[in-house]
């Protein structure tokens, strides 16, 4: 059951890149963190979602998050168990109040 709602939680990023793909070359690029953790003794999994770093063209924020790779971004808490990045277009709101 963990794993089929770690794959979920994992494959999120994917469908939002997806739906990104319309998106005009000439607007600017996010790079987004969703990091996935465990709270507490009761280990309940819990995502967070950061954008990180803004860039002008696609190239260059999907060089970033190469560079990047799995890592957990600085100041993460060791309680968190993975990350993924994915760059979306700068209209796409995924913060507070979107």
């Amino acid at each position: 059951m963990k794993a089929a709602i770690y794959a979920r939680i994992l494959l999120a990023p994917l469908c939002l890149l997806a739906l990104s793909t319309t998106a005009s070359a000439e607007s600017g690029w996010i790079l987004w963190a969703q990091l996935i953790a465990v709270s507490g003794d009761d280990n309940v999994p819990f995502i967070a979602v950061l954008a990180m770093s803004a860039w002008p063209s696609h190239e260059e924020c999907e060089q970033h998050r190469k560079e990047i790779g799995g890592r957990r971004p600085p100041g993460a808490e060791k309680e968190t168990i993975g990350a993924v990045y994915v760059c979306l277009p700068d209209h796409v709101n995924l913060g507070p109040g979107r």
